[in-house]
């Protein structure tokens, strides 16, 4: 998960994230603070799920070494901390 305030509007971030994505290297998802449609447009291209605009900040919840789970469908994202996310074939 690659998480920004925002992007900066230019086309450096959509050639940031497609040579990312065409090296094997391209984040699992985009979490942004501030939607930018250049930013919007790369994640459409590449595949990529995005979400932004949330109603808390990511920056106060989410540390480097934490399990993150990005729902972009339904505009979600879930912190693990010091411990794995459950897994999805195991009830419980």
């Amino acid at each position: 998960m690659f998480l920004l305030p925002c992007t900066k509007g230019s086309c450096g971030n959509s050639v940031s994230f497609s040579t990312g994505c065409k090296e094997g290297n391209g984040a699992a998802a985009l979490v942004c603070v501030r939607r930018e449609p250049l930013a919007a447009l790369s994640c459409v291209v590449n595949g990529m799920p995005m979400v932004s605009d949330l109603e808390c900040n990511p920056f106060e919840l989410a540390e480097t070494g934490d399990h993150v789970h990005v729902d972009a469908d339904n505009s979600v994202v879930t912190v693990w901390k010091d411990a794995a996310p459950p897994h999805p074939d195991r009830a419980g």
